[in-house]
């Protein structure tokens, strides 16, 4: 940024307010057009710097205005925190730039497709039909299906990145091999929400596609369940939140390969993080309105005459330097071993409530990541049969940090509201 530069102005239906944490003030500053799909946070003592932002003044013109009032190495130190704030808000939307007219450009386009293209092909997994394919076929060689209990309702099947090798593929494979025997027309996918909303459940109204094709959205559904959600409903219609989140992503290309000879929609929903109850000391099923949703959701999929299963794409703990962990993974790795297990017989129990008990009396330091997925999807259906199907752990050297993962498969589901 040359210092004749004309710095943008913030945009002007940007909203801020001012609130107090730990003794400090910050300017919490939101986009009610969703187009900065993330709010921020600055301290107050920014806002004479954020004056400057309103498309009068260049680089220059703020050095001088601050140079009259500080020294020479102060002015240097403030300008440099001054430009990377700007850097910051024109990265995240917040200024009227013209990187803002492409975002917009960009978000205004998806919104009007009626199709969420694949995030992670390509990187995740091949962007190549063919060699899908065979990326596919080496996941499902990696376990025997005759080692699993045929006919499952639902399965917890972790979002870790296919490419990690055998120690995923072989989650990936015990947990769908489950389901065989299943005549599917609907597949409920329960996801992290990586990204976050305002609400605690998520929904997209787009058809998902993949290198294998698209796959319908089961509108009637989405529609019906949009239709009971009034302003206190905890579901919202966030098309950005789904659009580059991979733990549905994941689960929709592995159905199709999975369920290739028979077509099925998908009633996609993202649940927000419940690190708020563990705050507040409550079950998220104390809330009248997680309950609603829960009860509005089992009464739409039982009247609509699909054939559902259902998945829960979730992982478990991440811990370390790459999770803004003050250690390294392998420091805490035989701790985290027996933390697992303590949930892993929770889950393999049917046990939604101890489950997230146990993850609350920590505080959820190990981040477990399909916590809200999970104890969702559990309250729904209400299993009464389980099979713990594999656990692992994702130690990734290079960053010092770790994922843990694991695959279960339930039966007997509740199927009546």
């Amino acid at each position: 940024m040359s210092n004749g530069t004309v710095l943008p102005s913030i945009r002007a239906e940007i909203k801020a307010e001012v609130y107090k944490e730990e003794g400090r003030e910050y300017m919490y500053l939101t986009d009610p057009n969703n187009y900065a799909t993330q709010a921020v946070s600055i301290p107050t003592d920014f806002l004479p710097l954020l004056g400057y932002l309103d498309g009068n003044y260049s680089v220059a013109s703020v050095e001088q205005a601050i140079s009259g009032d500080n020294k020479d190495e102060e002015v240097k130190e403030i300008m440099d925190s001054f430009i990377n704030l700007v850097n910051f808000l024109d990265y995240m939307g917040y200024l009227d730039s013209q990187r803002f007219k492409w975002l917009k450009q960009d978000i205004d386009t998806y919104l009007g497709s009626t199709v969420r293209p694949a995030y992670c092909s390509g990187s995740s997994y091949a962007d190549n039909k063919s060699e899908l394919e065979k990326e596919m076929q080496a996941i499902f060689a990696s376990s025997d299906k005759e080692d699993v209990k045929a006919g499952a309702d639902m399965i917890i099947v972790p979002h870790i990145d296919f490419r990690i090798g055998k120690q995923a593929h072989r989650a990936y494979s015990l947990a769908y091999n489950a389901l065989r025997g299943k005549n599917p027309d609907l597949i409920v996918v329960f996801g992290t929400s990586h990204n976050g909303s305002s609400k605690r459940f998520i929904l997209s109204e787009k058809h998902f596609e993949t290198p294998f094709g698209i796959v319908q959205n089961a509108s009637d559904l989405t529609n019906a369940l949009l239709e009971t959600a009034n302003e206190d409903a905890q579901l919202i219609l966030d098309e950005i939140a789904h659009r580059n989140e991979h733990s549905i992503e994941f689960q929709v290309l592995m159905s199709q390969y999975f369920f290739k000879d028979k077509p099925f929609k998908i009633l996609p929903i993202l649940v927000n993080s419940f690190v708020g109850d563990i705050y507040k000391g409550i079950l998220p099923s104390d809330d009248r309105k997680f309950v609603d949703f829960i009860s509005n959701l089992r009464k739409v999929i039982n009247e609509s005459g699909y054939e559902a299963v259902y998945i829960a794409s979730a992982d478990m703990a991440h811990i370390g330097r790459k999770f803004d962990d003050d250690f390294d993974a392998d420091e805490r790795l035989s701790q985290l071993k027996i933390e697992d297990e303590e949930l892993i017989h929770h889950l393999a129990k049917c046990e939604p409530v101890p489950f997230f008990q146990s993850v609350a009396n920590i505080k959820d330091r190990n981040k477990i990541c399909g916590l809200a997925p999970i104890y969702s999807i559990l309250k729904l259906l209400e299993p009464s049969e389980s099979r713990f199907l594999y656990y692992d752990i994702w130690n990734e050297k290079e960053t010092k940090s770790a994922v843990s993962f694991g695959a279960f498969a339930y039966y007997g589901a509740k199927t009546s509201n």
